[in-house]
C-alpha cells in the first residue's frame, strides 16, 4: 500500500496542458485514511469525498473483495444521487436504466488498468463525471424511438411542428410492431435479472460478470478478455456472486415460511 506521504499520483494533463492534482482537502482526508486501520474505512465510507472513495477502492482492489465491495456499494450511492438529479422526467425503469449504464461506466474508469484523463478526473471531480456521463445517457435515450416516444408525451411538449417531425423520424426507423414487443418484453427480463442481482451481489466486479453471462450471454473466455482477468479469477467471481444470489433465495423461502407458520399459529 502507499505510504500516507507517498500518494499515487494522477498522471494525466488537461486539454490545456496542466497536470491534473487533487483538492488539497481530498488529499488530507485521504492520508487521514491511509492512516487508519482499513477496517476503519469502512464505518467512515458514507462521510467520505466521493474522490477519496475512489482513491480507496483503487488502493484495496485485488486485494479485499469484502472491503472492496463495500466501499464500491458506497460509491454506487453516489452515482444514483448525483445522477439521479439530472435524469428527471422519465418512468422508474426508464430511470434507473439509464442511472445503471451510467454506474457502469464510472466503474470501468475506477478500475481501469491504465490511467487516462477521464480516470484521473474522477479524483478531481467526481460530481461532474457522473454529470457529464448522466446528461450523455440521457440524450442517447431520447435519441431511440421510444426515447422520442416519451419525448413527445410529455407535457410541456408544445411544438406541433417539431413533433410532427419527430413523428414522420419515428415512423421512418421503428421496426414492426411484433418486432418492438418482442425487444420491450426481452428489455424487461434482463432489467427484472439485473434488479434482482443487483440487490444481493456486492462486488461491482462479480455483479457485472453474472449480469454479462446471464443478461448478454457472455461466455467464460469472453469475460475474460473483458475483464483481463485469468479464467480461476472469473469463474470466483461468478460463483460467489450465484451463491450471494442462492442464499438470497433462500433466506427468502425460510422467511416466507416462517411468515405462513405464524399466520398459521395465529
Amino acid at each position: 500500500m502507499s505510504s500516507a506521504l507517498e500518494l499515487r499520483p494522477l498522471t494525466s494533463m488537461s486539454p490545456e496542458g496542466i497536470p491534473y492534482t487533487r483538492f488539497e482537502a481530498t488529499e488530507i482526508q485521504i492520508v487521514r485514511m491511509l492512516l487508519l486501520l482499513q477496517s476503519a474505512w469502512i464505518l467512515a465510507a458514507p462521510d467520505l469525498h466521493a474522490e477519496t472513495l475512489v482513491y480507496l477502492i483503487r488502493e484495496i482492489h485485488g486485494r479485499d473483495d469484502e472491503l472492496f465491495g463495500l466501499l464500491a456499494a458506497e460509491l454506487a450511492k453516489r452515482v444514483w444521487g448525483i445522477g439521479g438529479a439530472f435524469a428527471q422526467g422519465f418512468d422508474l425503469i426508464t430511470k434507473e436504466d439509464i442511472l445503471w449504464r451510467v454506474e457502469q461506466q464510472i466503474f470501468k474508469l475506477v478500475l481501469a488498468e491504465t490511467p487516462s484523463r477521464q480516470s484521473d478526473f474522477l479524483e478531481i471531480a467526481f460530481g461532474r463525471a457522473v454529470e457529464r456521463r448522466t446528461n450523455d445517457a440521457v440524450e442517447k435515450h431520447n435519441a431511440t424511438t421510444w426515447g422520442l416516444r416519451e419525448v413527445l408525451a410529455r407535457p410541456d411538449n408544445d411544438d406541433d411542428d417539431d413533433g410532427d417531425e419527430l413523428e414522420r423520424s419515428i415512423a421512418d426507423s421503428r421496426a414492426g410492431p411484433e418486432e418492438n414487443l418482442l425487444h420491450r418484453e426481452e428489455e424487461a427480463v434482463r432489467r427484472k435479472r439485473y434488479w434482482k442481482m443487483r440487490r444481493v451481489v456486492k462486488n461491482p466486479m462479480h455483479l457485472e460478470a453474472l449480469r454479462l453471462q446471464i443478461c448478454e450471454g457472455y461466455s467464460i473466455e469472453e469475460l475474460m478478455a473483458c475483464f483481463n482477468a485469468t479464467r480461476g479469477k472469473v469463474n470466483y467471481a461468478l460463483e460467489t456472486a450465484k451463491k450471494q444470489m442462492r442464499d438470497a433465495r433462500e433466506a427468502q423461502v425460510r422467511q416466507g415460511a416462517a411468515s405462513r407458520n405464524g399466520d398459521t399459529q395465529q
